[in-house]
């Protein structure tokens, strides 16, 4: 502290000399500089007034005396330097003349020298340095005065750290005070027994009425502060901050021994890493404490080390801390990385230290910097996401960071406390981690009641969904015959609690007779086989009377005698899964529409009928095949509910004609077969096909209108030659077929002449299957021209048989029969392969700013199943063909069966990048509405309409406006039927894009084609 303004006015006579030596030559240079610069040298020649210093006084009853704003401070290098022996008695005389340079030098026979090197010269004075420049060093000089009449003893305490920001990062410290001079009284003794941290302790004894001059020197940096204090009181500051970093001390090393126990017991990560934080952080108080030093006897540049390795190892703790406690690994994958490398990284300091100390405490002092900025937001971000650990974390993370903010301001000297601010720091720094070491002791310990919370928890949730799931337990002590079954599963018969409590005898009672033995025998197995797991199924009785259907899934507990003294399982009402089965079992062997049986069951019926024995007087069975003539218009007038309701109305009528004994099926679509049982003789079945034909026709309203059905009827009756249900069913498919080739609305007795005209349809059949395999169809293409430029624009590609026998077979006598024998899919992924080809290739050899394209027909079996989808984008992907120029084209009857269904394949096929083009439009049904709900690209006016262009005056206005229609929704329009050129004329007038007619060219072969693109083709 700065003494009073009394103490300070006081004066030395003498308290430095300064000694400076000009050089030689300087005289010289001086004259030649001229007149005006004489005075110059003369000024330099001139002695120096010596400096005086402030003198404080040493009686001054305060305990500590801050000397730092009196020291003089003075570079040792080219400066010759010393100090004289104040005058008592003067207090503002004038300092005493510096020798001058031209006095003698002392040298030892003159002088004395003092006993701890200075020399002591004539007038009293002590020579500090003799002006050399390799000196190093700086001086530090104070005056003192002892005014009172006893003599004084004071404690010279040196601050040896570094002061400033720079010191925060840099930490240079001083390396102390190597010699220490007086004049006018005792030199300054060293106290190593009083020094501590960072301070260096001098006793300075003065006697009464006396000032002294006092000189100490140091190595740079030179000590930040000097302070006088009373020996009684530095000693008994020492003893009460002793006992406080010994209990700080204390106090870490008890948690630390605490948490280390707890991470050996429960195993938790974040224990294991706060343990080891509080071992460093406790090797960072003795470090920072000075006992450490002390122990090893360390020097200045050795305790440095070891107080950069503590911090080190503290900073590696910090990173493992973050790692582990807020579990980064499952959080914040990156900064888990980074945290993992740190932990490594940072004991780069040591060997740093051991090289320069400064450049060690810089890089651990970064290392936890970024601890500290980069651990408080993945705290915050922690505890935000809900990790607990990050939770307990915050409090003591706030103060590590408080810490950190205390330990810098201590660190540039900007925070009073000078001599306790260490320990503050260390208490802060406690604090800190005894909260550390609170939040991993909750969090382990807390953890394990946490689990034992879970573990009841976990019970609960069992019990809950044990109840949610309709499910109870079912408990059999064999060995005292003892049943427990909770009250859920006596809820689900709606039974009192208690009513099965007793002996297993009574659960029996309870159960459908039928299924008591097979339950019991089964049981009795199990138990014989001691551990086992079992399921069981069987029928309860209901309160109501009705059963339910219970599942007991079960397991039996063996004894050491190989059989089960107790079975426990649960029970769970499967009524509605038994249900479901029954229904899934009709289901797989009835029509969804009219619930009666379908094909699979039907024929497996004709073969039970077929194979009965014990018939000799009669035929085993007769079998009618019905089809309903003219079901499309139903359809078409009524749509497909129409539809739907007559068939139900029609099943319901044939249910009534037969008897038990007889079966009645829907085989497909709108055809329906009858099985006769007893009524099989040709008179007997042909008088209930004609009773069931006049029942049939009598007409039935749906929506309003009065339908009459009709229906051919195919007979076949059973003789003992027939040994395969098939064979019956053909009989009575070719006399159906016969019936509605005579006309419909007939009955017809299979005969076996009929058996050549299907043979024949048989082998066109076969001829078609063998098709493929032998490459008989073909591919034609007709031309589709510009009505505006006759340039060729695309084909339309139809498809040819190129049968051995018949010749050259058109796609409308074959396409129906490969509908019906399911061979259309792979016909028409056949067309569109071929003509996606030869488009590609056309593409290739003619390009054109508006490419070819080519339209491929598909029919209404290829448009309802998902496989045309499944064509268009296997070609689309394995040739190369600009998009949109493969179009499907479909008619407008064909859509307006199913639009809705229609709509969706479209859009797909058209997600796919293929074209669209509707044929035929006009045609059909009043599609307009529907139009635009259709993604196509191209409309296709019916040859009809071109035909009669010269006979009817309305016709051109359709077709004018089926073109104006079409161009609003981005439409191109082909005339198909395009026969003459004023046809050609008279389109192109109306605005019709393209045309496709005899007048532009037959189908023709690809190689034609090929020639008529030549023929034709414009860039």
């Amino acid at each position: 502290m700065p003494p009073n303004q009394e103490y300070a006015s006081c004066r030395s006579d003498l308290a430095l000399t300064l000694r400076l030596t000009l050089p030689a030559f300087l005289p010289r240079l001086c004259l030649a500089l001229g007149a005006s610069l004489i005075a110059l040298p003369l000024l330099l020649a001139a002695p120096h007034k010596a400096f005086a210093l402030d003198a404080v006084a040493l009686d001054d009853p305060r305990a500590v005396v801050d000397l730092t704003p009196y020291i003089e401070t003075y570079e040792e290098a080219g400066q010759k330097l010393s100090i004289a022996v104040p005058d008592n008695g003067a207090v503002d005389s004038d300092a005493d003349q510096a020798a001058t340079d031209d006095a003698p030098p002392p040298d030892a026979s003159g002088d004395d020298v003092h006993a701890d090197g200075g020399e002591i010269e004539d007038n009293g004075s002590i020579l500090l340095s003799d002006g050399n420049a390799q000196a190093k060093g700086v001086w530090l000089a104070a005056a003192l005065r002892n005014r009172s009449s006893d003599p004084v003893q004071r404690y010279l305490v040196l601050d040896k750290r570094g002061h400033g920001f720079l010191n925060i990062f840099w930490p240079h410290p001083s390396e102390g005070i190597d010699r220490a001079y007086a004049a006018g009284g005792d030199d300054p003794e060293p106290r190593p027994d009083e020094s501590r941290q960072d301070f260096a302790v001098f006793n300075l004894d003065v006697g009464p009425e006396t000032s002294i001059t006092v000189a100490l020197h140091s190595e740079k940096p030179a000590p930040s502060a000097l302070y006088l204090w009373q020996a009684g009181a530095w000693q008994s500051f020492h003893q009460r901050l002793a006992l406080v970093q010994g209990a700080l001390i204390g106090v870490v090393a008890a948690l630390g021994v605490y948490l280390a126990a707890l991470a050996v017991l429960t195993q938790a990560p974040a224990a294991r890493a706060t343990a080891m934080m509080l071992g460093a952080g406790l090797l960072v108080l003795l470090a920072e404490f000075g006992y450490l030093g002390s122990a090893f006897g360390a020097s200045v540049y050795a305790n440095e080390v070891i107080r950069i390795s503590a911090m080190a190892l503290f900073a590696a703790s910090v990173f493992a801390l973050e790692r582990f406690f807020l579990d980064l690994q499952h959080h914040f994958e990156m900064p888990a990385r980074l945290a993992r490398l740190m932990c490594f990284v940072v004991f780069i300091a040591i060997p740093l230290a051991l090289f320069m100390p400064p450049l060690g405490a810089l890089f651990v002092r970064l290392c936890l910097l970024l601890a500290l900025l980069g651990g408080a937001p993945l705290v915050v971000a922690a505890a935000l996401r809900g990790v607990r650990p990050a939770q307990l974390l915050i409090p003591g993370a706030v103060l590590f960071g408080l810490t950190g903010l205390i330990a810098a301001l201590h660190a540039a000297g900007w925070m009073p406390g000078t001599f306790a601010g260490t320990t503050l720091t260390g208490g802060f720094f406690t604090s800190a981690l005894a909260l550390f070491a609170f939040a991993a002791a909750y969090h382990a310990q807390g953890g394990r009641r946490r689990a034992n919370i879970g573990t009841l928890r976990s019970e609960q949730r069992q019990a809950f969904a044990l109840s949610g799931a309709r499910q109870g337990v079912w408990d059999w002590d064999i060995l005292t015959d003892t049943l427990y079954v909770s009250p859920s599963v006596e809820a689900m018969l709606g039974l009192d609690p208690g009513t099965f409590s007793g002996n297993e005898v009574a659960w029996r009672e309870h159960m459908h007779p039928a299924d008591r033995e097979t339950y019991r025998n089964a049981l009795n197995a199990y138990i014989d086989r001691g551990n086992v797991a079992f399921t069981l199924e069987f029928r309860m009785r209901h309160t109501d009377g009705a059963f339910r259907w219970l599942s007991l899934a079960a397991s039996c507990i063996a004894t050491t005698q190989s059989y089960a003294e107790r079975c426990i399982g649960t029970i769970t009402d499967i009524s509605g899964r038994k249900l479901a089965e029954d229904r899934l079992l009709h289901d797989a062997v009835h029509d969804s529409l009219t619930s009666l049986p379908n094909r699979p069951l039907f024929m497996d019926r004709l073969e039970r009928a077929i194979h009965r024995t014990g018939l000799m007087d009669r035929p085993r069975a007769a079998l009618l095949l019905i089809d309903l003539d003219r079901f499309k218009t139903v359809n078409d007038s009524l749509g497909f509910s129409g539809g739907d309701a007559l068939l139900i109305a029609l099943a319901r009528r044939l249910e009534s004609l037969v008897t038990q004994e007889d079966t009645v099926a829907r085989i497909d679509g709108d055809s329906f077969a009858i099985l006769l049982t007893t009524r099989t003789s040709r008179e007997d079945a042909m008088a209930f096909a004609e009773q069931l034909t006049e029942f049939l026709s009598q007409p039935i309203m749906l929506s309003g209108m009065e339908v009459f059905p009709s229906c051919s009827v195919g007979v076949a009756i059973c003789e003992d030659a027939h040994e395969k249900p098939e064979e019956l069913f053909t009989e009575a498919d070719i006399a159906m077929y016969r019936a509605k080739k005579d006309g419909k609305a007939r009955i017809i007795l299979f005969e076996p002449s009929m058996r050549s005209d299907a043979d024949s349809h048989l082998s066109v059949e076969t001829d078609l299957r063998h098709a493929l395999e032998r490459r008989e169809l073909e591919v034609y293409y007709q031309p589709i021209m510009s009505l505006h430029d006759g340039s060729v624009r695309g084909f339309e590609a139809l498809l040819r048989w190129n049968h051995p026998q018949r010749g050259l077979v058109g796609p409308d006598e074959f396409i129906p029969i490969a509908e019906e024998l399911g061979l259309i899919a792979e016909i028409g992924h056949f067309a569109l392969r071929a003509a996606s080809e030869e488009l590609a290739t056309w593409q290739k050899l003619f390009p054109q700013q508006v490419p070819l394209f080519t339209s491929v027909n598909v029919s209404s079996r290829q448009l309802l199943r998902h496989d045309l989808i499944d064509d268009v984008k296997r070609v689309l992907q394995r040739i190369d063909i600009i998009p949109g120029t493969l179009k499907i084209e479909v008619t407008e009857s064909l859509i307006m069966e199913n639009p809705e269904f229609a709509a969706q394949v479209l859009s797909r096929i058209k997600a796919l990048g293929a074209g669209l083009s509707m044929d035929d439009f006009g045609t059909g049904y009043s599609s307009l509405s529907y139009l635009q709900r259709f993604p196509f690209d191209t409309l296709k006016v019916d040859r009809s309409f071109v035909a009669r262009m010269s006979v009817d005056r309305e016709t051109p206005l359709i077709i004018r406006s089926i073109v104006s229609l079409a161009h609003d929704l981005n439409m191109e329009v082909v005339a198909e039927g395009t026969e003459n050129e004023q046809q050609a004329i008279d389109l192109a007038a109306m605005g019709c894009d393209y045309g496709q007619g005899y007048y532009f060219g037959q189908p023709m072969r690809s190689t034609q084609a090929l020639d008529f693109i030549a023929h034709y083709w414009r860039e």
